[in-house]
C-alpha cells in the first residue's frame, strides 16, 4: 500500500476487501501491538476491513500492518502514515529549592518561555536581598 500523508486533525480512511476461505480474521497492527487507539475505529465483516483515524494526531504516525488469517494461512500489507503538525508547546510546572551553606536558591518554572529565579540567604556571610528575575530558559539576568 502506498504511503499516506495527512496534516493534523484530518482523518485517514481505508476500506480493504479481503479474499480467503474461509473469510479471514483481520487485524490492524502498530509497532507490533494490535490497534486500540481512541481515535481509531475499525470494522471488520467477512471479506472486509474498513480503517479510519477519525481526528489524526502525530502519535498516529507509524507503520501500520493489516494481518488477515484463517485455518489455511496468513497474509499482511503494510501502510505507513504520517500525521504533520507543529510540535507541542512544552510546557513545565516545577518548583524545587536547592540550599548550601551559601545561600538558598528557588527555582520555579512556570513555561517553556519564562522562568522565575528567587535567591535569599547569605553569600560567603554577606547579606544578600531577595531577587527576582524573568528571563529566557536558559538565561539568568540579575
Amino acid at each position: 500500500m502506498k504511503q499516506v500523508i495527512v496534516k493534523v486533525g484530518k482523518p485517514v480512511k481505508f476500506d480493504v476487501n479481503v479474499k480467503g476461505e474461509p473469510a479471514p480474521k483481520v487485524v490492524w497492527m502498530l509497532k507490533e501491538k494490535e490497534v486500540t487507539e481512541d481515535n481509531v475505529v475499525i470494522i471488520n465483516v467477512d471479506y472486509n476491513t474498513k480503517f479510519e483515524i477519525k481526528e489524526g494526531k502525530r502519535i498516529n504516525s507509524g507503520m501500520y500492518k493489516i494481518v488477515a488469517t484463517n485455518e489455511h494461512g496468513k497474509d499482511e500489507a503494510e501502510v505507513e502514515i504520517v500525521i504533520l503538525g507543529a510540535p507541542g508547546r512544552l510546557v513545565t510546572h516545577a518548583s524545587r529549592c536547592i540550599s548550601t551553606s551559601l545561600f538558598s536558591v528557588h527555582l520555579i518554572f512556570i513555561s517553556s518561555e519564562y522562568s522565575t529565579f528567587q535567591t535569599k540567604g547569605t553569600a560567603k556571610g554577606h547579606g544578600c536581598h531577595q531577587e527576582q528575575c524573568k528571563g529566557q530558559m536558559g538565561e539568568t539576568r540579575w
